[in-house]
């Protein structure tokens, strides 16, 4: 063989070999990246989940004054860095179980705009007593009360309330549009019905977590919908 001919088979060799180590990553290995992000997106969705639900938890059995970082993630089962890692600091935990309810009322939830008026005012009731009725209510009402005085953290409160108040009854006027209330009424309905359901969760601490409203609930239902049959009564 020439050495010329040798030359060329050498060169080829190379090339070929360059032309293999320039193949990009084949579609397994990318197929084992996406999963590989999915795992660790999913449990890192999961330890934020056992982390508001340890909040509420805790303060529930503790009350604001003994709520710890320490208490919450020993009672979500993680290292005292994952709260560190997930939230950054014990404020930014706890806006988040008060945003966390905001989108339980008005995301997770929605109002069944397709059933008869009455039954969807019924249901717009009963899904909101199911949230205020809720641990996770009576855990951010004390995280609302303990928190006046925090300058930087309250003010994000406030905010988080006003946008789910504005959201609730953007849902309560869309649900109820084909009563004989205005918007600007049903909105003041709403409200009515937020103060009553409020205060029986309020009255629900005092009393203890056996007490029962349903009868309390039921004349609530009666008076609205008889706003809604003959608002002018």
């Amino acid at each position: 063989m020439s050495v010329s001919r040798t030359n060329e088979s050498a060169g080829q060799a190379d090339n070929a070999h360059e032309s293999a180590d320039a193949v990009p990553a084949g579609p397994k290995k990318e197929k084992t990246r996406t999963k590989s992000r999915r795992q660790q997106s999913e449990r890192s969705a999961t330890t934020i989940r056992k982390l508001l639900d340890a909040t509420v938890d805790s303060l529930t059995k503790v009350g604001y004054q003994h709520l710890t970082v320490e208490l919450i993630a020993a009672n979500a089962k993680v290292s005292r860095g994952a709260v560190q890692h997930h939230f950054g600091s014990r404020d930014s935990l706890l806006a988040a179980v008060v945003s966390d309810l905001g989108q339980s009322l008005t995301v997770s939830n929605p109002i069944e705009n397709d059933l008869p008026l009455l039954r969807r005012l019924d249901a717009a009731i009963d899904r909101d007593w199911e949230i205020f009725s809720s641990p996770q209510f009576l855990a951010v009402i004390q995280i609302w009360m303990a928190e006046r005085g925090n300058a930087k953290l309250f003010p994000d409160i406030q905010r988080m309330v006003r946008d789910v108040e504005t959201d609730l009854d953007k849902q309560w006027a869309e649900a109820l549009e084909d009563s004989e209330l205005s918007e600007r009424e049903i909105v003041a309905l709403r409200h009515v019905v937020l103060s009553s359901l409020r205060g029986l969760a309020l009255r629900t601490v005092s009393i203890g977590r056996n007490a029962t409203w349903e009868k309390e609930l039921e004349m609530l239902k009666r008076m609205v919908r008889q706003l809604l049959i003959d608002p002018g009564q």
